[in-house]
């Protein structure tokens, strides 16, 4: 599971590199709280769906 949430920092690290808004910098504010409490097993599964609508 943590390399899901390392993945999926990655992955908002390099949106935000190519389109720097507030919305992913939001998700990945949230993404590093989540992972700093170890309450990451919700949010994983927000961030899964939230990767996959982007993609899209």
């Amino acid at each position: 599971m943590k390399g899901d949430l390392f993945a999926a920092k990655n992955y908002f690290m390099l949106a935000l590199s190519k389109d720097p808004n507030k919305r992913i910098l939001y998700q990945l504010s949230m993404l590093e709280r989540k992972i700093a409490q170890g309450k990451h097993l919700r949010f994983l599964a927000y961030v899964d769906k939230y990767v996959r609508y982007s993609c899209i």
